[in-house]
């Protein structure tokens, strides 16, 4: 597909991109060749369904953050947001008339995992007043341009409604949550020149695009929740709504040094959720409705109760959740000198006795100073089984021990010298047990078997430092060789990005869901926010960090992912647009380019 850049635009012709997504503080607007496509609310779900409209086919498209535009003929329309409001301007120009059909819903998801999914629906209240109709006070379309010719319900919740442009031919229209006065077409450029500001000594076009749109997505990852604010991971994974702690510490870090409160109130918010008996994967917010289904479904099935054991937990007892948490606190502290946070409380508990309920909750798995992870899929490669000694999890623990050591001398606590004791043993079995110094790489995990071959997500013994020197370079080297699609022709796809694996999982019994299959999900495709570390130990050790940081965004660009993606693979496509984890990029466009 082809793209060029004018501007600070991304620019397609003939050949669109059919989807792209306008987020802000509650509002997600995902489009569908050039149309509005669904409206969701991050706290309220589904709120409108775009069935058709007169508008033709588009014939041109750029693209911006938060902002895009499309024409055909005489005829111009363009969306327009930005991450801290909570109206989208729709304006179109050139046309008499817009004749558009939806429906509206107002439908929340629920569902928690190994559960069906359950649907809310909320009751239909229609207000109309001069230009403006609200349905149940938690969406409104307004005309701002032109006038309401018609508006009636075609069935159940069906509608219809035309306008009438106005002397000079235009269309406005806002839709909006809450009624605000906002200019939308001025908070979009405020916004922009804010993101494009951060990454000002960045020439190169393709490098800026990834960054701006990098910090973006992480900047409209922070939403209303309904019960607190927060990071949301991605499109796909809004309902109910919650926020992950993996997902959000590589988010934070683009988030560090542009908006260090939002990384505070995270941190706390993340605090909510650190138990005794270890963190969940994520932390819901759940209205009265949805708690009583949950207690419903945990007394009706074992495996439920299993995977919930606190009423916020989205799939408890992740394993490196906690590890993640430990790290990301070190970050805010050493980023912003913040020591007041590791007092504050929550539930009963300081932020510091969080961290080291943490780390006391991971001692019952540390066997001969190393953590030893049991036979299940609770951390991020949640689609495969791996047990014993996983060096993901093993260097996270690693690292999280010394930055647990840190935070408790900044405080004078005399248990730092014990965690920097465990730390340095860690670190020896780590290097010892888990480098293969024929391979020249860190294996995947010594368990029911020896997954021996190269994963990526064992990158972050390098990024946190708990790789010994001697065994760096040497992983680098064959990370380049083995998982950049460039480098290996034993992969019949071509030059399409990173692998997180090669050669693909051995054990078939040790795959589920999309895992299962060589080159999707976990097993082979690409994942941005991997990427990303990997180059930035690249570039910190001296290699070219080029090709894994701009290699996806490059080919996301080709096939019309303008929106950060999740992951993907040549046979089974991609993942969720406008993932919060991708925005990592940014951090690295900074540390080498800016």
């Amino acid at each position: 597909m082809y793209y060029n850049f004018i501007k600070e635009h991304i620019a397609y012709e003939y050949k669109l991109p059919d989807m792209y997504v306008l987020s802000n503080l509650e509002l997600t607007l995902q489009l569908k060749n050039g149309q509005p496509y669904k409206l969701l609310s991050s706290k309220s779900g589904f709120l409108l369904s775009f069935l058709s409209t007169n508008l033709p086919e588009p014939e041109k498209a750029h693209f911006w953050p938060d902002g895009c535009e499309f024409t055909s003929k005489q005829i111009c329309w363009r969306f327009l947001t930005s991450a801290h409001i909570r109206s989208i301007l729709w304006h179109m120009n050139g046309i008499e008339r817009l004749i558009m059909h939806f429906r509206v819903p107002l439908e929340k998801q629920f569902k928690v995992p190994f559960s069906g999914i359950f649907n809310f629906a909320q009751p239909m209240e229609i207000t109309t007043q001069d230009s403006k109709i609200d349905f149940s006070n938690l969406i409104s379309i307004e005309v701002l341009s032109g006038k309401i010719a018609e508006f009636q319900m075609e069935n159940d919740r069906n509608f219809q409604l035309k306008i009438s442009c106005d002397e000079q031919k235009n269309i406005k229209i806002r839709f909006s949550t809450r009624y605000e006065l906002v200019d939308e077409e001025k908070e979009n450029f405020v916004y922009n020149e804010f993101l494009k500001k951060s990454f000002s000594k960045v020439q190169d076009d393709l490098i800026r695009s990834l960054a701006v749109f990098a910090l973006h997505t992480a900047m409209s990852s922070w939403k209303d929740l309904g019960l607190r604010y927060a990071l949301a991971a991605g499109v796909n994974y809004s309902f109910p709504p919650r926020t992950y702690f993996r997902d959000s510490f590589w988010t934070c870090l683009s988030l560090l040094d542009v908006e260090p409160r939002l990384v505070r109130e995270q941190i706390l918010v993340l605090s909510e959720s650190v138990h005794d008996d270890g963190c969940p994967s994520a932390v819901m917010f759940l209205n009265d409705e949805e708690k009583v289904l949950l207690r419903e479904l945990v007394q009706k099935d074992q495996k439920i109760r299993e995977n919930t054991r606190y009423e916020n937990d989205w799939w408890s007892d992740h394993h490196d959740s906690g590890f993640l948490y430990v790290l990301l606190l070190s970050k805010y502290l050493q980023s912003t000198g913040d020591l007041s946070i590791l007092n504050q409380k929550v539930n009963g508990d300081t932020v510091l006795g969080k961290a080291a309920k943490v780390l006391r909750n991971a001692d019952k798995f540390v066997q001969n100073g190393l953590y030893r992870k049991p036979f299940d899929c609770k951390d991020w490669t949640d689609n495969v089984f791996r047990n014993g000694f996983v060096t993901y999890d093993a260097a996270l623990h690693t690292a999280a021990l010394r930055e647990a050591s840190k935070l408790f001398k900044m405080v004078k606590r005399k248990e730092s010298e014990l965690f920097e004791e465990r730390y340095l043993l860690s670190k020896k079995k780590l290097n010892e047990l888990l480098f293969d110094k024929k391979k020249g790489y860190f294996v995947d995990f010594v368990g029911t078997y020896v997954e021996d071959h190269l994963n990526i997500d064992t990158i972050v013994a390098i990024l946190f430092d708990v790789a010994d020197e001697k065994n760096v370079v040497s992983t680098l080297k064959n990370m380049q060789q083995l998982l950049e699609t460039q480098n290996n022709r034993l992969q019949p796809y071509g030059d399409w990005g990173v692998m997180s694996v090669w050669p693909h999982y051995k054990k078939r019994t040790h795959l589920f869901g999309k895992s299962a299959f060589p080159y999707r999900y976990h097993n082979g495709s690409c994942w941005p926010y991997l990427s990303c570390a990997y180059a930035e130990a690249k570039h910190r050790f001296g290699l070219d960090p080029t090709y894994p940081l701009l290699s996806w965004w490059r080919y996301s660009l080709e096939k019309g992912w303008v929106n950060p993606v999740e992951y993907y693979s040549p046979p089974y496509g991609r993942g969720s647009l406008q993932q919060a984890w991708s925005s990592y990029a940014a951090v690295v466009v900074k540390q080498i380019w800016q």
